[in-house]
C-alpha cells in the first residue's frame, strides 16, 4: 500500500483496470489510474496505453521527471511521487499546519496528491 493506504501499480505496469476498465477507485470513493482500494478483487494493474500510436509519457503528454509516473491522467493531471505525497501549491498564501494550499487540479478543485500539468 501507498502513503494512504491504497495499493498502487508499480511502474512497469502503472495503470489500474477494474474490471477490465481502465480507472479504478481508492479507498476515499475518488477514482485513480494508479491507486486502488486493497479490497478491489476485480483490480489489475497493467502497461500503460498507448496514445495516437505513440508510448504514453512522450513529449506533449508528459508529467514534469517529479511525478509518480510519465502519464498524465485523463484530465491532465499528474501524481505526486511516494517521496513527496503532499502536493502543496507554491507560491501561495500559507494554510494552518502546512507551508501553502493545496494543488489544483484540472477540474478546479484541489487535491493532496495531484496537480495540474
Amino acid at each position: 500500500p501507498g502513503f494512504s493506504g491504497d495499493c498502487v501499480c508499480p511502474d512497469d505496469l502503472p495503470d489500474c483496470y477494474k474490471a477490465q476498465v481502465r480507472w479504478c477507485l481508492r479507498t476515499d470513493g475518488q477514482r485513480d489510474l494508479h491507486y486502488f482500494d486493497p479490497g478491489c478483487l476485480d483490480c489489475e494493474c497493467r502497461a500503460g496505453e498507448q496514445l495516437n500510436g505513440s508510448a504514453a509519457g512522450e513529449e506533449g503528454t508528459s508529467c514534469p521527471d517529479f511525478a509518480k509516473h510519465r502519464q498524465p491522467d485523463e484530465y491532465q493531471n499528474c501524481i505526486c511521487p511516494e517521496e513527496l505525497p503532499l502536493c502543496i501549491e507554491e507560491g501561495q498564501a500559507a494554510v494552518p499546519k502546512r507551508v501553502g494550499p493545496y494543488c489544483r487540479v484540472t477540474q478546479g478543485w484541489d487535491s493532496a496528491s495531484e496537480f495540474r500539468h
